[in-house]
């Protein structure tokens, strides 16, 4: 290994740290020699799972060189994560969510959070994101100028703050949001505004939504039969950036047999089956619209399995 060129081993590193840091890990083990020749690539690919983990991380790259502190794909989530399909880690989550309640810990958690995107903002290509900690902000709370794609599964925050939607995404091109029941009207705004250059925008909803079509349909300026009924006094909610090439959307997840509130599913059955029929109709009218047929509820904790898969099939993206 002290024979090979440093360029061919930090290649032969980065191809290996694709799981999520366990590569990174063990090549510190390895030797001296190759703990040193691996630091600027071992976070090539990093999960941080846990609040305690988020406040780890945040020390472990404040405490790195900038030199060494190269992020390419973070999968950051507050929620336990199974290590396999079959996990039971219920126990686990009960245990997380507790944490969640203490004021100063998630305060605490939120400024570590804050820290690891700025001070991986240079190098940040992909990030996925799991949280069911109410965020303050639309998107994320820092600019990342180099972020290509980027994956948020959990609920919308119910008010952003102003001076947090200013931060920028210019080479954003995928955007997923994942396990919302609702979105805020000036989300499609803030995306025209924050990720000029997206391509792909994509919607799995964890429960059919009442608006999210209509919002849509405005947003892609996709005419209606309802357009020349239109309230005047409705605020627009922005129109999605000239670059968008594909909008995908799920009209929530498969219905399932459970017994207990059969009210509410006939109900939420009526809204998905109301949501499926413009989400198609959107599609005839724009061939950028693609309708996804109802799938699995979405789990905060089967994310990571996802995200693994997903980072296997992209090779070698430097």
């Amino acid at each position: 290994m002290e024979k090979c060129p440093i360029e061919i081993c930090h290649q032969i590193f980065r191809a290996a740290c694709v799981d999520g840091g366990k590569t990174g890990i063990a090549l510190s083990q390895v030797s001296r020699y190759v703990n040193q020749m691996s630091r600027e690539v071992k976070y090539h690919s990093v999960t941080v799972i846990g609040l305690d983990q988020i406040m780890m991380f945040a020390k472990v790259l404040k405490d790195l060189p900038p030199k060494y502190r190269v992020v390419r794909h973070l999968f950051l989530s507050s929620m336990p994560q199974k290590t396999s399909p079959d996990d039971d880690i219920t126990p686990t989550l009960n245990q997380e969510i507790g944490q969640v309640g203490a004021e100063k810990h998630y305060e605490g958690v939120c400024d570590a959070f804050s820290l690891i995107l700025e001070l991986s903002a240079p190098t940040l290509f992909s990030f996925y994101l799991v949280s069911r900690i109410p965020r303050t902000v639309n998107m994320l709370p820092v600019s990342l100028p180099m972020l290509m794609e980027l994956t948020i599964h959990g609920p919308f925050p119910a008010v952003s703050k102003a001076e947090l939607r200013e931060h920028t995404y210019p080479s954003l091109q995928r955007l997923t949001f994942v396990g919302f029941s609702d979105h805020p009207l000036d989300l499609f705004e803030d995306i025209a505004f924050q990720a000029p250059n997206l391509t792909h925008l994509s919607f799995f909803p964890s429960q059919p939504s009442r608006h999210l079509h209509e919002d849509l349909c405005s947003a892609l300026n996709i005419p209606t039969m309802s357009d020349k009924h239109a309230v005047q006094e409705v605020p627009a909610v922005g129109t999605l950036p000239a670059s968008i090439v594909r909008v995908e959307v799920q009209p929530g997840p498969r219905p399932q047999d459970k017994k207990g509130s059969r009210r509410r599913s006939v109900l939420m059955d009526k809204v998905q089956e109301v949501m499926r029929a413009r989400v198609l109709f959107m599609q005839r009218r724009d061939k950028r619209v693609k309708y996804i047929e109802p799938g699995p509820v979405p789990s905060y904790c089967d994310a990571k399995l996802l995200w693994l898969q997903e980072r296997a099939n992209w090779g070698d993206d430097s």
